[in-house]
């Protein structure tokens, strides 16, 4: 194992405090898990792993997670108030 994997492992619960504050609350440790798996296997032993790569990295297998998931969720009703009133208001901006 490449040891700035280990250096940046001490910070794991920070990493995953970031993948909490994506959205992802209950997949956070699996993202973080895999980060540290892709980092060691393209990480060259001589190349320095800045906090701000680790968010990147993060971030993009994040994303990858929403790709394979199917998008399930609820509108607020606030939210769903606010859409419907603006979409009253342009439909009648195009009566008139």
């Amino acid at each position: 194992m490449n040891p700035q994997i280990a250096e940046i492992a001490k910070k794991h619960r920070e990493w995953t405090n970031i993948v909490r504050s994506f959205g992802c609350k209950t997949e956070a440790e699996d993202i973080v898990q895999e980060m540290y798996l892709r980092l060691d296997k393209y990480i060259k032993p001589d190349q320095k792993i800045t906090s701000s790569f680790v968010w990147i990295t993060l971030r993009n297998i994040y994303f990858d997670f929403l790709k394979k998931e199917p998008s399930t969720f609820e509108l607020d009703k606030t939210v769903s108030d606010a859409i419907s009133q603006a979409e009253s208001i342009i439909a009648y901006g195009e009566l008139n």
